[in-house]
């Protein structure tokens, strides 16, 4: 055998292994795509946006551990988990929409084509549709986070600065002087009642379990078995300093 033939056929090994690789690389990438809340740092639960506006993973929000800093490009004010489990995000800059497919580093923030200037917005559960607060502390609805859909105003008994929807699938808001608000509804005309809590939040949310966590003006978070006056609202530790606080469920 010529050595020139010898080449040729390590040459032709050679190559067809590297075939059977990279087919069976991207074999086990289809099969096992990387994981919307994989960030190579922590287990993530519940999601959160410091003063510094940059993102912060917790496995718990009671854990005497610090948070994890997770920097992904981009300076948020606001996030939330949408319901394809993909995430939507204010921007500090310019209070425009950001999505991302995934939270790990790989996937950056995409700016989307909505023009809507907001402080937070959130997507409905069995409907799909959205609801936001804008800079000017109204509220407005869409049907999409793109320019395919119109933002339209809700008339509203009271200015907001955040707006979540509650496990029974009823509303609460934080006013503009930072007081819990409660709606059956968000419909045009809305009317929005104080449950009772005295707390003074710059957001909140209701987690699985039926408890609260909210963000205190003295941006600590803080958990409440109740929104009513009869419950004291705890302050977690290692829980200063943040903005928005959501969860990964």
């Amino acid at each position: 055998m010529k050595f020139s033939d010898f080449m040729l056929i390590i040459t032709g090994i050679t190559l067809i292994a590297a075939i059977v690789i990279i087919t069976m690389i991207a074999i086990d990438v289809y099969r096992n795509p990387p994981s919307k809340n994989s960030t190579n740092d922590v287990e993530l639960t519940f999601i959160a946006v410091g003063d510094d506006n940059n993102i912060y993973l917790s496995s718990s929000l009671s854990s005497a551990l610090p948070w994890t800093k997770y920097e992904k490009g981009t300076t948020l004010t606001y996030i939330t988990k949408l319901l394809d489990g993909s995430f939507a995000a204010i921007g500090k800059s310019n209070n425009r929409i950001y999505t991302s497919l995934y939270l790990n580093k790989e996937y950056p923030w995409i700016l989307s084509n909505s023009s809507q200037l907001l402080k937070c917005l959130i997507q409905l559960k069995g409907v799909g549709t959205f609801a936001a607060i804008g800079i000017d502390n109204k509220i407005y609805t869409s049907p999409t986070l793109t320019n395919g859909g119109t933002w339209t105003e809700l008339t509203s008994t009271k200015s907001l600065i955040q707006l979540t929807q509650l496990n029974d699938k009823t509303f609460a808001g934080i006013g503009t002087d930072n007081k819990i608000y409660t709606s059956p509804t968000l419909t045009n005309g809305v009317t929005w009642t104080n449950p009772g809590s005295t707390a003074l939040l710059l957001s909140l949310i209701q987690l699985s379990d039926n408890t609260f966590a909210g963000i205190g003006t003295d941006k600590k978070i803080y958990t409440s078995g109740s929104l009513t006056t009869n419950t004291d609202w705890k302050e977690e530790p290692n829980s200063c300093c943040f903005i928005s606080l959501t969860t990964n469920t």
